[in-house]
């Protein structure tokens, strides 16, 4: 059994984020020569980095975080490989189904993550020139019956944002800012993403991973 860390590291102030949204801040406010311990105070947007947003984000009286079964952020994974894309491309139904790459034997995947190559472009402006999923291409994922969709980009779309409005309405819970999904194509993981229990949250920051099986 190997594991692989989808996660991006967080950063006091360094950490990328949409224009609108502030970068994290980290306080001290214990140090272990002065008090005897160590404990710091962060303050963070909840789409911070590697995250995931659940129906509350788009969907008025959408499920929160803190409202969604734990199952719901595990499962098996497969990789659909966008990385042969031109910037800012919509992706149809066929060109997703195409590149699905599975070898799954423990049992049906319910997890999809894109694999675009954008989170090499962390925090420039190319990062905002990703893949984008259309409208066909959303209803596909739901159809197909995954509960999970996540990507190496910051967004599975962009303005107006049609994958969030289709697959959040459907309870296809978004995963974005992931990582390393190069090591997973073709082959078969376990995906798990629980987000921290936040009331009322719209989204939370995860430490995603994949548990690769021999």
């Amino acid at each position: 059994m190997k594991i692989v860390d989808l996660s991006m590291p967080i950063h006091s102030l360094h950490s990328p984020t949409y224009p609108e949204q502030p970068r994290p801040i980290k306080a001290t406010l214990a140090t272990i020569d002065n008090d005897g311990y160590a404990t710091n105070l962060w303050v963070l947007d909840e789409h911070t980095m590697t995250h995931v947003d659940v129906p509350a984000h788009f969907i008025k009286g959408g499920d929160s975080v803190d409202a969604i079964p734990l199952e719901r952020f595990v499962g098996w994974g497969v990789v659909a490989d966008l990385t042969d894309l031109p910037p800012k491309h919509i992706v149809s139904t066929d060109e997703l189904k195409s590149r699905v790459v599975c070898s799954c034997t423990h049992g049906k995947p319910t997890v999809l993550l894109l694999r675009t190559g954008y989170d090499q472009y962390v925090g420039t402006q190319e990062w905002f020139n990703h893949p984008a999923l259309g409208s066909d291409a959303c209803e596909y994922v739901v159809e197909a019956g995954f509960k999970v969709l996540g990507t190496d980009a910051p967004s599975p779309d962009r303005e107006p944002y049609t994958a969030h409005k289709v697959l959040l309405s459907a309870g296809v819970v978004l995963f974005e800012n992931l990582t390393n999904l190069d090591l997973l194509i073709g082959r078969e993981f376990l995906f798990v993403g629980a987000p921290l229990k936040l009331v009322g949250g719209t989204a939370s920051p995860v430490r995603a991973l994949a548990i690769i099986m021999p």
